[in-house]
């Protein structure tokens, strides 16, 4: 009963923010020489606090640099919201909707409108966006005038925060498919992951007991690539399973861990990554190939990264490692899949609360382009979707920063806890298991010490009991 009421009252809320939308103000976009009006808003955006609602009408020609844009300040996936409530706010009749409807047919600007979730597409000349609160911004950077050196200095010193490198991999022969397919050997046999879904549900990642939703198929390199490609070549090719199937390559070499250098020497020569990372602490480095519009599963893994985005675009959200009472995580993985506030299915929100309530509050999300590095630091929750524009091309280099052996030595792929973690959470268990029998108020008092005495070990001290 107490579980239903509090699904009920989840789904009250989540209907409560689909009608906050009042106070509209209407804004024409006009370019500018340089065809920035996108990049405009953004700031303005930012500089207002993101506070109300605003109904953006968008030019010709602006509609990339809009949504780069709110990509930048963290409100895409709330202006996508807010339009979806706008679109059937509009199909109802009450004075709000007229009022919108009679305030866009008066805009003169020609235009195109922004589609909730095709941008391409001819929709509406009026996008309502809600923003909550001022974008989070404050655990991240971008460090686009920073040197290699600099970076190098952020990793020595364990800075544990997320970084973009824009031009991180600089080329005078710009990086294509075409180019890809010449450093590679294309007769190579690959290990792809097929998949009907959008979202790629990786081994490990998945939740206990459930089964994979794509299937393993071999294929050679060159097939890959023509496949994400979906052009006219790829158009061409009988489907794997279903038509509007998505692909997904993570390289691998065996039960070692991967290294570029040896798996595809030519790509890794003209790709010519810095070295961010102490050559000594060098754990793998890993290809990933994806079809457009792709997302992998949110996880986090024990060692530092650095992605670097070789074709395409992603957008990358992260979450610090102090969210991770809110993550809903088994393992290394979060079951949260929509991170979209508010999530579009009332059910998620009755399902992941603390996420949706807390966890929120310290995302930041970033925009890679093609070139561009972005440090991932360990424990960093993250969320990666492929852009739909094209298919990606992108290169994971995995480090440790402690010494070798607070890391699992089978841990090829990055993502295994560490040796002290593990041991402390399986003691943390046996623990609890040895309270459970207790009726309270024992069992809670016993706990409270438990708890600080282990957090004393640690050399760390709780200094609000009434948290735990």
């Amino acid at each position: 009963a107490a579980a239903e009421d509090d699904g009920a009252r989840a789904r009250r809320r989540w209907t409560r923010a689909r009608r906050r939308i009042d106070d509209v103000r209407f804004v024409e976009f006009t370019l500018d020489d340089d065809g920035v009006a996108g990049d405009a808003f953004g700031r303005d955006v930012a500089s207002d606090g993101g506070l109300g609602v605003l109904a953006c009408a968008v030019p010709e020609g602006a509609h990339e640099a809009v949504v780069r844009a709110l990509e930048a300040v963290g409100a895409l996936d709330v202006a996508r919201f807010a339009a979806a409530v706008h679109d059937e706010n509009e199909n109802e009749n009450d004075d709000d909707s007229r009022a919108m409807k009679s305030a866009r047919d008066g805009l003169t600007t020609p235009m195109r409108a922004l589609k909730v979730r095709d941008v391409d597409a001819d929709a509406r000349a009026v996008w309502p966006v809600r923003f909550d609160a001022e974008p989070k911004t404050s655990e991240a950077s971008t460090a686009s005038g920073e040197t290699i050196e600099q970076w190098r200095a952020h990793v020595r010193a364990l800075e544990p925060k997320p970084r973009v490198f824009t031009s991180f991999v600089s080329s005078s022969t710009p990086w294509t498919m075409a180019r890809v397919r010449e450093c590679i050997d294309e007769d190579m046999e690959a290990d792809a992951h097929v998949c009907p879904s959008d979202v790629v549900d990786l081994a490990g990642h998945r939740a206990p007991n459930t089964k994979r939703n794509f299937e393993f198929r071999k294929m050679p390199l060159g097939e890959l690539l023509t496949r994400v490609s979906q052009d006219a070549a790829a158009q061409a090719l009988e489907p794997v399973i279903e038509r509007g199937e998505r692909y997904y390559l993570r390289s691998v070499e065996g039960k070692v861990a991967t290294d570029l250098r040896r798996t595809h020497p030519a790509l890794a020569a003209a790709l010519d990554v810095p070295e961010i990372w102490p050559a000594e602490r060098f754990h793998s480095s890993v290809l990933r190939i994806s079809s457009p519009g792709t997302t992998l599963w949110m996880h986090y893994d024990t060692h530092d990264n650095v992605l670097v985005q070789v074709v395409g675009r992603k957008r990358v959200a992260l979450f610090p490692p102090a969210a991770d009472p809110y993550m809903y995580a088994q393992g290394s993985s979060s079951r949260v899949e929509d991170i979209a506030y508010p999530p579009r299915a009332p059910d998620d929100y009755a399902k992941f609360p603390l996420f949706y309530d807390k966890a929120r509050e310290s995302r930041v999300d970033f925009q890679l382009n093609a070139g561009d590095a972005l440090f991932i630091p360990a424990f960093w929750y993250h969320h990666v979707y492929a852009e739909d524009s094209e298919p990606s091309v992108a290169v994971n280099v995995f480090w440790r920063s402690l010494t070798d052996d607070e890391y699992d030595a089978k841990d090829i792929y990055g993502n295994k806890d560490l040796r002290a973690g593990k041991d402390a959470v399986d003691s943390a268990r046996r623990a609890g298991e040895g309270l459970r029998h207790l009726p309270e108020p024992y069992k809670t008092f016993y706990l409270r010490r438990a708890t600080r005495a282990l957090a004393e070990q640690a050399g760390l001290k709780i200094v609000d009991d009434d948290a735990m």
